[in-house]
């Protein structure tokens, strides 16, 4: 389950599509639900959002392309090596 912390997300733009972007505080239970995510709540998470991977006791950042990395490591977080 992922789950965006509204209260401590901010507005920071919109894309040219005119969709809101936020830097995102999201919680999950794992690292492996955050990969491809690249939205919470019908908002665009931007560069620089960040999720804690609650069962898996790391924190992700999410890099300019749109791919979460753990910060103990720098490794992407992908389905295959989460």
């Amino acid at each position: 389950m992922i789950k965006l912390i509204p209260e401590n997300s901010r507005y920071v733009g919109k894309t040219a599509q005119g969709r809101n972007i936020i830097m995102a505080q999201l919680i999950s239970d794992t690292c492996a639900e955050l990969a491809g995510v690249t939205e919470a709540d019908g908002q665009v998470c931007g560069f620089g959002s960040i999720a804690l991977a609650v069962t898996d006791g790391e924190l992700c950042v999410l890099d300019s392309s749109g791919i979460w990395h753990k910060q103990s490591n720098g490794a992407a977080v992908t389905q295959g090596n989460a």
